[in-house]
């Protein structure tokens, strides 16, 4: 999951969505993985096995962060948002709409 982040971190920040990338990458970076690594290193005892856990809880909360805005960025649409005639035969071809499924203005 960590490389899915990754793409979805990027494409959040070439859609213009910077702020959210920037917050969700020093939240989870500054709070999961520093809280997460001590827990499971020292309290819980997992020695260096916790402190990567620690690390892995960071990727994990940064991939559900970026996927959930990810999946909700159609939000971010200006409105009367409309696709290009290449978009729309590229998500054709995808399979992801059918004739009828796409409202022309």
């Amino acid at each position: 999951f960590q490389i899915s982040q990754v793409v979805y971190m990027g494409c959040l920040r070439g859609a213009g969505d910077v702020v959210f990338t920037m917050v969700a990458s020093t939240f989870s970076v500054t709070f999961v993985r520093t809280a997460g690594s001590y827990v499971m290193g020292f309290v819980a005892g997992f020695g260096l096995l916790g402190v990567w856990m620690g690390v892995m809880g960071d990727q994990l909360s940064r991939f559900l962060l970026t996927t959930w805005r990810f999946k909700t960025a159609s939000a971010m649409r200006p409105a009367g948002f409309r696709m290009t005639g290449l978009e729309e035969s590229a998500l054709y071809d995808l399979g992801r709409i059918g004739p009828g499924k796409i409202k022309r203005k």
